[in-house]
């Protein structure tokens, strides 16, 4: 609940047309997914679903969005510093929910 409304306020362009359960199984979908990369606490988890609704829920595996993966992937990095790094590339990218 809390990171649909997150989500929302964060990214409006990108959950205008996106009716509640859908956003809910976005959000359901994109924990699971930054489960996979070790990102599991709340605010780190908001940083990936951003990530997720402005580049695109492939974004971990695309060549145009490659950095993320990289980050993603980063054996030496735990959740929080995969988030950290996310976000800050987010912000230079100058995308519209950047923390």
């Amino acid at each position: 609940e809390r990171l649909r409304e997150h989500l929302r306020a964060a990214c409006p362009a990108q959950t205008r047309a996106l009716r509640d359960p859908q956003l809910l199984a976005e959000v359901e979908q994109g924990v699971a997914h930054a489960a996979r990369y070790g990102i599991t606490a709340e605010a780190d988890v908001r940083v990936f679903l951003e990530c997720r609704l402005e580049l695109g829920a492939d974004f971990d595996a695309r060549e145009d969005t490659a950095w993320a993966g990289e980050i993603l992937r980063d054996p030496t990095l735990f959740g929080s510093g995969k988030a950290d790094l996310l976000a800050d590339r987010h912000m230079l990218l100058g995308l519209p929910g950047a923390p």
